[in-house]
């Protein structure tokens, strides 16, 4: 796994954390049309890099993450960035979900997926989560590249009723889906 120093607060933020490029953290911040938009951020990692890139655009952000120590590991970075009081962090199982059928109209997933063995439950999760006429975005990876990422796009295309592929290498995944 690459590691890259953080510009914030000098921590070391796993790349593979982070929107990859500056057109993925273009295409986040363009997915989100107004500031006050809530947005769930699954899978928000020890460092929280997109709730904190949406919080720090004044989006009310709730970020979930299935780990306790990555929750709490992810409470301290946001409180060492001052966005502590902009984002709702809450330790959550994206295969088996505690939140409210339809209760967000915005959802991103970076790089989530591929930790998640059972990642076709977590797609279940997201669209059962979706409000309808919300919106998705999902980018992920896998060592194993191609295989994973052909069926993970198939899978989604199979849930949501219009899902925009952006043209990237094979082995990373952009995609927007609308419930």
């Amino acid at each position: 796994m690459a590691v890259a120093r953080s510009r914030r607060a000098g921590l070391e933020v796993s790349a593979e954390q982070s929107p990859e490029s500056q057109d993925e953290r273009s295409l986040l911040l363009s997915f989100l049309k107004y500031p006050g938009e809530a947005v769930l951020d699954v899978g928000t990692g020890d460092c929280a890099c997109v709730a904190s890139l949406l919080a720090a655009k004044k989006m009310v952000v709730v970020a979930s993450d299935a780990d306790a120590e990555t929750v709490g590991a992810a409470e301290k970075f946001l409180r060492q960035e001052g966005l502590w009081q902009q984002v709702h962090l809450i330790q959550d199982d994206i295969t088996a979900s505690r939140l409210e059928s339809g209760s967000f109209l915005n959802i991103v997933c970076f790089n989530v997926l591929h930790h998640v063995p059972h990642w076709q439950k977590a797609l279940a999760e997201l669209k059962r989560i979706l409000a309808p006429g919300g919106r998705l975005l999902i980018s992920d990876y896998n060592e194993n590249r191609a295989a994973f990422v052909k069926e993970l796009e198939k899978a989604v295309r199979r849930r949501f009723a219009f899902v925009a592929v952006d043209p990237r290498p094979q082995e990373r995944l952009l995609l927007i889906c609308e419930k």
